[in-house]
């Protein structure tokens, strides 16, 4: 049910079960589920802009989590990378997501290798080392294919373009965005509430590839696109993205 809230962005509500599943968790000596409990309470603090409690209860999650759940470690280390992101410590989250990676190496799932992989790109991307995220998301992009994840697959393919953007080769990354845009089109609208925020997003990146490219009328059209998708006006970030890009043709 707090996962369910997460998704949701009700993030009240998903702090009210992650705190019930903690209580009860430690009733029971559970670590391992009081890990996912605390884990899932610093995630709602973190959406909800509290990173100070996002670190406290993300900490707490790492120091109870079992040694032998190397599933529930990975997320944990993940978890606790994204808060540091919203810390600008960048450094920490790579050593973070490094982390998440040994661990979701042992368990040996595509999926979790691939979000693990993905985590790490941003990371080296947001270090402005495109080249070390390049063939992390390579790898990523092939897991995600073998798990037939469609929307990690998007997700993946979106970074990818945009690595090869920031080392040079705006062409190349217009191939790997135009894939991820294929991808998106293939969710259902029903499975995946943020389909359209997705799609805006990778409109974006494809139009500033564009640009890059000098191909203004090419770049205009991606932009305006990611304007006109049906629920545009409830993503502030992406409708702010596209208005400033439409503003640089």
């Amino acid at each position: 049910m707090g996962l369910a809230e997460l998704l949701a962005f009700r993030t009240e509500e998903a702090r009210t079960w992650f705190g019930e599943a903690a209580d009860v968790s430690r009733r029971l000596g559970d670590d391992r589920e009081l890990a996912r409990a605390a884990t899932g309470l610093g995630t709602a603090a973190l959406q909800s802009g509290d990173i100070g409690a996002a670190d406290a209860h993300t900490t707490a999650a790492l120091k109870v989590i079992p040694s032998s759940d190397d599933w529930g470690a990975s997320a944990v280390h993940a978890s606790l990378g994204f808060v540091r992101i919203a810390q600008e410590r960048h450094e920490d989250a790579l050593a973070c997501f490094r982390a998440a990676h040994t661990r979701a190496r042992r368990v040996g799932r595509p999926r979790v290798l691939s979000r693990a992989l993905t985590c790490m790109a941003d990371a080296h991307l947001l270090l402005d080392a495109p080249h070390e995220a390049t063939p992390l998301l390579r790898e990523a992009a092939a897991l995600a294919a073998d798990a037939k994840d469609l929307l990690l697959g998007a997700l993946t393919l979106a970074r990818l373009g945009t690595a090869v953007h920031q080392e040079g080769d705006p062409a190349g990354a217009a191939v790997h965005l135009r894939a991820a845009l294929a991808a998106q089109r293939n969710l259902l609208p029903g499975d995946e509430p943020h389909r359209d925020r997705l799609e805006m997003d990778i409109r974006c990146r494809l139009g500033r590839a564009h640009l890059t490219a000098g191909r203004p009328d090419e770049a205009r059209r991606e932009f305006q696109a990611a304007l006109n998708v049906p629920r545009a006006s409830a993503y502030d970030l992406e409708r702010g993205q596209a208005a400033r890009g439409l503003q640089s043709c």
